[in-house]
């Protein structure tokens, strides 16, 4: 009985104890009560912390675009550059070339702006002097100078001619053909066959330089032949041509019977 009592009281405990183990456990309830509250203020702080990345993200964008847009714009500025160069190279080439060509075609002009026929010789003769008497004459035969007042009609002869009517006739115009002659009789065939063209003057001239003489005023060219292609390059050019002091005057009506 005693000993049933004594484990009794041993396990029925004063009420003062329960309140010392009640106060000790509830600390540690409370500690736990504000870890927890702690981590649930933590909460809003994280995710304040990452709602703060969009508007940063959002307040990066516009400067994002402005830099893409910058690079964009300086890719177009370095085309365009690029671009401009190749033009402004293309034009200086196409000048150069243009000079080129020019600067050749000037080489191939005579001192009139002509076109230069090889060999041709060039004089400067002024128009309007007439005598009666006989001249002597510097070029064999003469482009120019002092000549007879009477000019000699154009066209064919088959026997040497004056000089001094022959020099007028060019004054009006005409083109004079000499031949030495000697010349075949087909090349003096071909020679006949171009004296009927207007303002041409075809005759024999004795000690001629070259087979063929073509002569106009203040111009001139020696030819292997009637067929040499200089002589159309020549009439061409010279045949009434800019250096005629009377141009469009009459190459009939004076002195000489064609044949």
């Amino acid at each position: 009985m005693v000993d049933r009592r004594n484990n009794k009281r041993a396990t029925e405990l004063p009420a003062d104890a329960n309140r010392v183990i009640g106060d000790e456990a509830a600390p540690a309830r409370g500690e736990r009560v504000r870890s927890g509250t702690r981590a649930a203020k933590a909460s809003p702080t994280q995710a304040s912390a990452g709602s703060h990345v969009l508007p940063r993200r959002a307040e990066r964008r516009p400067e994002m675009i402005k830099q893409r847009r910058d690079e964009r714009r300086q890719v177009y500025e370095r085309q365009r550059r690029r671009t401009l160069f190749i033009r402004i190279g293309l034009v200086i080439l196409g000048l150069v070339v243009l000079g080129g060509i020019g600067y050749v075609a000037y080489q191939r002009m005579n001192d009139d702006g002509q076109p230069a026929i090889q060999g041709v010789k060039n004089y400067k003769y002024a128009g309007g002097q007439h005598s009666t008497e006989p001249v002597k004459y510097a070029e064999v035969p003469p482009v120019g100078g002092v000549h007879d007042p009477t000019w000699q009609n154009c066209g064919f002869y088959g026997q040497a001619i004056r000089s001094e009517n022959a020099v007028h006739a060019m004054e009006h115009g005409a083109v004079w053909i000499t031949y030495q002659p000697d010349l075949p009789k087909d090349q003096v065939d071909l020679l006949r066959q171009r004296a009927k063209q207007p303002y041409m003057l075809v005759s024999p001239f004795t000690n001629l330089p070259a087979p063929v003489v073509a002569s106009s005023w203040d111009h001139q060219v020696q030819l292997t032949g009637a067929n040499d292609p200089r002589l159309d390059q020549f009439l061409g050019i010279y045949k009434e041509g800019p250096d005629t002091p009377e141009k469009g005057a009459s190459c009939s009506g004076g002195i000489g019977n064609p044949e």
